[in-house]
């Protein structure tokens, strides 16, 4: 996930720029949600390359919606300097396996399946789930987050 400060001129940035496609958007309360990917040579449409969701990668772009005297929204990068990388993401066999997998192994888990915790995980730490679209929150609680060794998010879903 990256997040963004101008939905436009990231989104010209990687459809131009990068060749990829623009797949659908999602508003989830305070921030909107972009997702894109390449297309396979046999591709025709964003549909088609939505139909195989374990073969294409997704770019996931979010910009979160902000007021003047929104402090979260500067911190985000939406004002001055972005702070961009926000978590990496994985489509697992089984996640609440790899979990299971990182716990043992010591690994940091900060967040089960289908737990959603008080602020949103992976997102930004100052965005409550209180306000976040109802479709939004049933996808988000099943997926599991990891961190790195360096503390880095890394998102697992399962795959379908």
């Amino acid at each position: 996930m990256i997040r963004i400060s101008d939905p436009k001129k990231s989104l010209d940035f990687y459809t131009g720029l990068l060749r990829m496609s623009f797949l659908f958007s999602m508003n989830a309360g305070p921030f909107t949600i972009y997702f894109l990917g390449h297309p396979d040579r046999a591709d025709q449409s964003a549909a088609d390359i939505m139909k195989d969701g374990t073969r294409t990668g997704l770019l996931e772009l979010i910009h979160l919606t902000t007021t003047a005297d929104d402090t979260v929204g500067a911190e985000w990068g939406n004002a001055g300097a972005p702070q961009t990388l926000g978590h990496l993401g994985f489509r697992v066999p089984d996640v609440n396996a790899l979990l299971e997998r990182a716990q043992l192994g010591g690994h940091k888990v900060l967040k089960t399946v289908p737990h959603i915790p008080s602020t949103a995980v992976g997102i930004h730490e100052g965005v409550g789930v209180q306000g976040l679209h109802p479709s939004f929150l049933q996808g988000y609680s099943q997926i599991g987050f990891i961190a790195d060794p360096d503390g880095s998010l890394t998102p697992d879903q399962s795959l379908r």
